[in-house]
């Protein structure tokens, strides 16, 4: 990726040289800002005949030249803006210009002691490119923290990705609810669009609306009806087996999903379904999932009374 265009006209920019524009796709961004950090795990190896660009590349001690130096040595070096490396080697040997210049002497010397190779190649923290995956790539430069106490919760065995994925917002506090409204400057009546009593906020609508506390009380497992709790990783009122927990888990996800899915039927299309109804279309989602599960099918075929909990 030496060179790319950031708009539909034809102006090519080096991309480790070039600056983050104002206005940019966000993805360009994220590659523009990622910089700095790939550098520390990319080696450039130049070839002979290499077709890397000279000034644009951090080929010379991890940094282009270009940034190092500024762009009056290419001018002092009497290059041009995108020369590639090959424009300073002959017959397999280094030759670049031989000016007087101080800037031009100090790049001269890092040149002259840089190795020449067959052929141009990039390792990634010593890997050869054809070694190189991206889960190679994501584990190098990904910050890894501590994770949350409710992670397990959220991403369990028997998960279903969507319900999973409004679990994760909504433990988090990123589904939009009258409280976020609000705070957003939006002009929303602020009571519990389900049981019109409350303001609605993420720790009301799953925990204490008695509409969504008909439909957690329909879980097979004991549940607590905390919020907080909930952020901190607790769920059961006492100890469960790992089956039951991660039974339990597939339901508050489901229970979480058709939750919002309801408040936002009401909302916009004006309609509205009891308690019963959903939880009826819950209970059928678990079946579903743990009947197509084979590691659950194992372990109902040691312990029959598991069906237990799906019914």
């Amino acid at each position: 990726m030496a060179c790319f265009n950031f708009s539909p006209f034809p102006c090519i920019e080096p991309f480790w040289t070039s600056k983050k524009p104002y206005s940019c796709p966000w993805c360009v961004g994220k590659l523009l800002k990622a910089r700095d950090e790939v550098r520390n795990h990319i080696l450039y190896k130049v070839g002979v005949e290499s077709k890397f660009l000279l000034w644009h590349e951090p080929w010379l001690r991890s940094s282009p030249i270009l940034t190092r130096y500024g762009p009056d040595i290419i001018s002092i070096m009497e290059s041009n803006y995108l020369a590639k490396i090959c424009t300073i080697i002959r017959d397999g040997s280094w030759h670049p210009h031989p000016s007087n210049h101080m800037t031009a002497m100090g790049v001269r010397n890092e040149i002259l002691g840089t190795r020449l190779f067959a052929r141009d190649e990039i390792l990634w923290d010593g890997h050869q490119s054809k070694w190189v995956t991206l889960s190679l790539i994501w584990n190098s430069i990904r910050r890894i923290g501590q994770a949350p106490p409710w992670v397990n919760a959220v991403w369990s065995e028997y998960s279903i990705p969507k319900n999973s994925f409004f679990f994760w917002l909504a433990i988090q506090n990123r589904l939009l609810t009258k409280d976020r409204m609000r705070r957003f400057g939006m002009q929303v009546n602020e009571n519990c669009t389900l049981c019109g009593v409350s303001r609605e906020n993420a720790a009301h609508l799953f925990t204490t609306c008695r509409f969504s506390r008909n439909i957690f009380e329909a879980c097979p497992i004991d549940l607590l009806h905390n919020w907080q709790d909930y952020m901190l990783g607790r769920f059961f009122p006492s100890t469960v087996s790992k089956v039951q927990e991660q039974v339990a888990f597939l339901f508050i996800a489901s229970a979480i999903y058709y939750v919002w899915q309801e408040r936002n039927i009401r909302i916009h299309q004006d309609k509205k379904r009891s308690s019963a109804q959903i939880i009826f279309i819950i209970k059928r989602e678990v079946r579903e999932r743990l009947f197509s599960c084979s590691s659950f099918k194992r372990k109902v075929a040691r312990d029959r009374s598991l069906l237990l909990l799906l019914f």
